[in-house]
């Protein structure tokens, strides 16, 4: 299984390694070090290995003499790029002159410098007796003469010219092909040290111009999934997708029948974090390779339909939900870690922390709710962090915002019981915000908040069929703080929601999408290979095995 994050907080792919590890898959987890050393480390039955990524192409200053900074790397492809190109508008110049001359030349015979045709005495009698042929009765006789008469015509400098005009333009043209071979060579050294099974040529090269730091992810990843020989490849989310195809591709040359399974996080097509360069080069990595993976997984039944339409998939996509490990045993209170007694309304938010989140609505809608708090799940030392607490205390209410840390995955649940409404900001508008369903909404639910969430179309749609919360227009700060308050008068309404619905917890749990995902991997594998379920909801910690 791979992925391009540390695992320590993927809580989705630490539940799917977890979980195949205990019914009996031998499975490896190869995640990204978040130092310079190669860890192994243990999540349950599962063995972990984390890689450095920049130790081939790219690491951290002055951590060796003969290794090359990511971005120096970069500045040299894009430098050999732009004198390449310089080159080839320099040798299409001079093609253009030759041919502009050629053209010249054939057009007009030759002339003294006042422009005036300059024949001599002997051409001018050739052409007089040629033309008194065409007077001759009869047609053929005179083309007979008329064609023996041609070649003693005198040669024309200026077709000699243009003739050789036409060599040199095939010369130039040699040059230049030889030219840009080289710039391709010095390329392929410069850039990842990719092994690639398929013929080059025939594949789109966008993706590995846009987004260098995927050869990276190749040189780290590649050698260590080749030393595993594995019988399947989960490659999770897109970033590693082409490093398990690929590495897939060389298992089956040597082979072995390896299976490959693509695991889509988010709709790639709708990304509103990058540029519109960048979706499209994703996007195009997405759909060389989403042909080739034997099963594709994702997150939600609207992507799952998306992806089959957008790539003419000869099948749905399983969708497997992110929904999280529940247990009984309590052991954090966010009441505790934000200080809050059991009598006062506390809203919480819990995930990652930039623009793209709408976290910043919340906390200007906190300074419109008298008595209300805010608990913030996140890393206390983000940049939008500081921006969010600088609006806090601009607008006089800092003592009601509480920055709390993050816990183990398995304990979530019962981490955010205590509070009093669970809020999610996420701005709509990008594709990929409406359509998908992410952790923190199945979060809330299982620990049976009140949901107010803003008004992305998928999120908004299952929050009120289930009647379990309410929808704020997103980005409004009014909108947003008359819905809490709505919320927060009429509590009981919600929580009858959840009691009225006993069995909608257990439809959306963990259980139920570990189950799927197990019918997958006993397709690609056998019946055998693993059962179609465990009894099993608890989590392992991740732990070092360095003793």
């Amino acid at each position: 299984m791979l992925v391009a994050n540390d695992v320590s907080t993927d809580t989705r792919v630490r539940k799917m390694a977890h979980d195949l590890a205990a019914a009996g898959l031998d499975l490896t987890l190869l995640a990204i070090s978040p130092t310079e050393n190669r860890e192994v480390m243990r999540l349950g039955a599962a063995k972990v290995i984390r890689v450095p990524v920049d130790d081939l192409l790219s690491v951290r200053a002055g951590t060796g003499p003969h290794r090359m900074n990511r971005y120096e790397l970069t500045r040299q492809i894009r430098a050999e790029r732009k004198r390449f190109l310089n080159h080839q508008r320099d040798v299409g110049a001079e093609i253009g002159w030759l041919r502009r001359e050629h053209a010249r030349l054939i057009g007009r015979p030759s002339a003294d410098p006042n422009g005036v045709e300059v024949k001599s005495a002997r051409d001018q009698r050739i052409e007089h007796a040629i033309e008194r042929t065409r007077g001759w009765p009869g047609r053929i006789p005179g083309a007979i003469v008329r064609r023996v008469l041609r070649p003693f015509l005198s040669f024309n400098r200026d077709s000699v010219r243009a003739k050789r005009m036409i060599r040199q333009e095939e010369v130039l043209r040699r040059k230049l092909a030889k030219a840009h071979q080289r710039y391709k060579d010095r390329q392929d050294r410069l850039r990842a040290r990719l092994v690639d099974t398929r013929p080059r040529g025939s594949l789109p090269a966008e993706w590995r111009r846009l987004i260098p730091e995927l050869h990276d992810y190749e040189a780290a990843f590649g050698p260590e999934i080749d030393a595993l020989e594995p019988d399947l490849v989960h490659a999770q989310d897109l970033h590693l997708f082409g490093v398990g195809a690929r590495a897939v591709a060389r298992s089956l040359l040597a082979g072995r029948d390896t299976k490959l399974i693509y695991d889509s996080h988010e709709y790639i097509q709708g990304l509103g974090t990058y540029s519109p360069r960048v979706v499209a080069a994703w996007s195009g990595l997405e759909r060389e390779y989403i042909g080739r993976a034997d099963r594709v997984i994702t997150v939600s039944p609207t992507i799952a339909e998306m992806l089959e339409h957008d790539y003419r998939l000869d099948r749905r996509p399983t969708v497997v939900m992110n929904i999280p490990v529940v247990t009984d045993d309590v052991k954090h209170s966010v009441r505790e870690a934000a200080g809050v007694g059991s009598d006062v309304p506390l809203l919480i938010y819990s995930g990652g922390l930039d623009p793209t989140r709408g976290v910043h609505t919340l906390v200007k809608a906190l300074g419109r709710l008298d008595g209300v708090h805010l608990a913030l799940i996140a890393r206390i030392n983000h940049t939008y962090l500081r921006d969010l607490e600088e609006i806090a205390r601009a607008g006089g209410y800092a003592d009601r915002l509480h920055v709390i840390p993050f816990v183990e995955p398995q304990d979530v649940v019962s981490y955010l019981a205590s509070a009093t409404v669970g809020v999610h900001t996420i701005v709509a508008g990008p594709i990929n915000h409406e359509v998908t369903l992410p952790n923190k909404v199945f979060e809330y639910m299982h620990a049976r908040l009140p949901i107010v969430i803003s008004s992305c179309r998928v999120m908004s749609e299952f929050v009120t069929d289930l009647e379990i919360g309410e929808v704020f227009v997103s980005e409004d700060v009014d909108s947003l703080a008359e819905t809490i308050s709505r919320v927060l008068e009429n509590l009981e309404k919600y929580h009858a929601a959840y009691e009225r619905q006993p069995e909608m917890l257990e439809r959306y749990s963990w259980r139920t999408e570990r189950r799927k995902l197990f019918t997958v991997y006993r397709e690609l594998l056998g019946e055998d290979a693993l059962p179609e379920d465990i009894d099993r909801s608890e989590l392992a910690p991740l732990v070092d095995m360095k003793a």
